[in-house]
């Protein structure tokens, strides 16, 4: 099964480079433009991971988490911003970021890893659910 990913940011070009790279390593991809419109698509096609910017107009991405996590606990979300800065990537940690980037990217591949990586603790953690849901049913 093809695994989808959301890329939300107000910066098209950065969304289109990441869209074309991700595509190339086989996931599916949805992109939004803002925190609303990324909501919306969480509700209807959740995704196996999301990577969006801090720094958007309207609802920023520090908002968009807590918003996820108030609906997914377990979702996995990684943080871009280009404003790295201490504040903000406690601010990312407490809302249980997954990771942080710092834009621009030094490559590609440090995105593809992140990216791995969180999908695999994806894949953990729908296997954990699997069985505890098969061990509940048993007993």
């Amino acid at each position: 099964m093809t695994e989808t990913i959301l890329v939300v940011d107000d910066n098209p070009d950065l969304v289109f480079g990441l869209k074309l790279a991700l595509e190339m390593e086989g996931y599916r991809v949805l992109t939004a433009s803002d925190g609303e419109a990324a909501l919306r698509l969480i509700e209807e096609d959740p995704p196996d991971l999301i990577l969006t910017d801090i720094k958007m107009p309207g609802m920023d991405g520090i908002e968009m988490l807590r918003r996820i996590r108030e609906a997914d606990e377990e979702a996995v979300v990684v943080l871009m911003t280009a404003y790295a800065s201490v504040p903000t990537a406690l601010q990312a940690i407490r809302h249980s970021a997954y990771d942080y980037l710092v834009k621009p990217f030094d490559t590609l591949d440090e995105v593809l890893s992140v990216v791995r990586r969180g999908l695999e603790r994806r894949r953990e953690l729908v296997r954990s659910h699997q069985l505890l849901q098969e061990e509940e049913e048993q007993e």
